[in-house]
């Protein structure tokens, strides 16, 4: 837990004093700072690693930590080990820490999405297919709920963790929010996932193996929600691949197989970011298989009932009338197969 140096035991005892220090500063507050520098002291074992998360020098952290030991008027570390560890009142405190800062955290954000006029800051998390289609109309559409927006897409930022662990206040997601308790979803749509081809390349009817003969397959990296679903479907129908080529963008495979270069497996709305290379393209159902993609929109349960509402709603609407429209337009076989909420 970093390299502080030892001090006397009569050194330490006299720096114990309570509450010299900060009587013009509202304990609450001192108090949080303090529970979040322990645990991340306490989580990343040093207090060099705790400053770097907390982007705090090491000397702030160590100060911070003696003006609260000086506050309680006792000891939270025990310096005269190598590295130092913490005394049981360090661990009692720890105990409670974690539990405080989450329900602090979630307390914010609440408040955050409370019946206010306007958010001074919306988080979302969109992926990437929605990212340049339907994000556009929707700030056009909502831009005034909040003062400011931060749209982020990318796997690790349209996880379900990302909700979880408050980096975003709603996320727009394939991945799947059913293994967590506590959260709010508004499933959008359902897509079907749809073989995808060189334009010159042979119909391989029910075998898709063939492909793979002739054919590199053009994979998914693994950060990216659709890979798991791919590899199950290939698993399922004996198609071995060899994995040459991954890429962590949809556009990139779409590009990779419309120059010829293997053969993958998309979905609709992948296909129409990837339009322009649509016409070096051919798009069949998904031999042996009725796998589809489901989107949902993702929060905290009880905490932005409100905001979703609106966000789910126009996302919808504008699915019907902007996007949808240009699928069908482009792959008019696979584009009536997306089943968008009825309910808007």
């Amino acid at each position: 837990m970093g390299t502080t140096k030892a001090v006397p035991a009569h050194a330490a005892r006299s720096a114990i004093k309570p509450q010299e220090k900060f009587q013009s500063v509202p304990a609450s507050l001192i108090s949080l700072r303090f529970l979040n520098i322990l645990t991340a002291i306490d989580e990343t074992g040093s207090l060099s690693g705790a400053a770097k998360r907390l982007g705090l020098t090491q000397s702030a952290i160590s100060q911070a930590m003696q003006a609260f030991e000086d506050s309680l008027g006792q000891r939270l570390f025990d310096r005269s080990l190598r590295p130092p560890a913490f005394t049981m009142t360090g661990r009692l405190i720890l105990k409670h820490a974690g539990e405080i800062i989450e329900r602090t955290q979630q307390l914010e954000h609440a408040l955050r999405f409370s019946a206010q006029a306007q958010l001074p800051l919306l988080r979302l998390g969109v992926i990437d297919t929605f990212a340049t289609t339907v994000i556009p109309h929707l700030i056009n559409d909502l831009g005034d709920i909040a003062s400011n927006w931060s749209v982020k897409s990318g796997a690790e930022e349209t996880s379900i963790s990302a909700v979880l662990e408050h980096r975003a206040d709603l996320i727009i997601t394939s991945d799947d929010p059913a293994r967590h308790a506590n959260l709010a979803v508004r499933f959008i749509l359902r897509e079907p996932y749809c073989l995808v081809l060189p334009k010159a390349a042979p119909d391989p009817g029910d075998d898709i193996g063939k492909l793979s003969e002739h054919l590199d397959f053009v994979h998914y990296s693994k950060s990216l929600h659709m890979r798991e679903e791919v590899d199950r479907y290939l698993g399922d129908n004996g198609v071995r691949t060899k994995n040459k080529y991954q890429f962590s963008s949809i556009e990139a495979v779409m590009a990779m197989v419309a120059g010829g270069l293997g053969w993958s497996i998309a979905t609709p709305l992948a296909l129409l970011k990837a339009r322009h290379h649509i016409s070096s393209l051919q798009c069949l159902p998904l031999p042996n298989a009725n796998m589809q993609r489901a989107i949902c929109l993702v929060g905290h349960e009880g905490e932005s009932d409100k905001v979703m509402d609106k966000i789910f709603k126009s996302t919808v609407g504008i699915l019907k009338q902007n996007i949808l429209p240009e699928v069908r337009a482009l792959c008019p076989h696979l584009g009536g197969l997306i089943k968008v909420d009825k309910r808007v």
